[in-house]
């Protein structure tokens, strides 16, 4: 599996153990990549709210761990919410080569909503 492709099942949905809370503290405090979280201490980190020092240990071995590169998103480390039944019917009519609004109509949802879906798998448009 790559960090690209959707998990294979409800219970792998992360691919380390980092706390959504700790992500987003950190993105409010202007911390989005590898870099920037590599050019602060720990100390400047734990002054972050909603940071701690289980996040902390576990973001400085997560970002070794994926060897990602300094401009890498943080968001990178942590996989999309478990793909679900629904995902899982779209994703087989896309292979199909069923277009969006006929997905859409089938399931009755809009195009628009059935291109988030897509695209939060990470599936190219047919």
């Amino acid at each position: 599996m790559t960090m690209t492709d959707p998990p294979t099942s409800d219970t792998e949905h992360r691919r380390h153990n980092l706390r959504t809370r700790a992500l987003l503290a950190l993105r409010r405090a202007g911390v989005t990549t590898v870099g920037q979280l590599a050019a602060r201490t720990d100390d400047q980190l734990l002054g972050v709210t909603n940071v701690g020092v289980d996040s902390v240990a576990e973001l400085r071995r997560a970002t070794v761990e994926a060897d990602l590169a300094a401009d890498e998103a943080l968001s990178r480390l942590v996989w999309p919410r478990p793909v679900s039944p629904r995902d899982r019917e779209i994703l087989a009519m896309r292979d199909e080569g069923i277009t969006f609004a006929e997905i859409g109509r089938r399931l009755g949802i809009s195009t628009e909503r059935v291109r988030q879906i897509l695209t939060r798998l990470n599936t190219p448009p047919v």
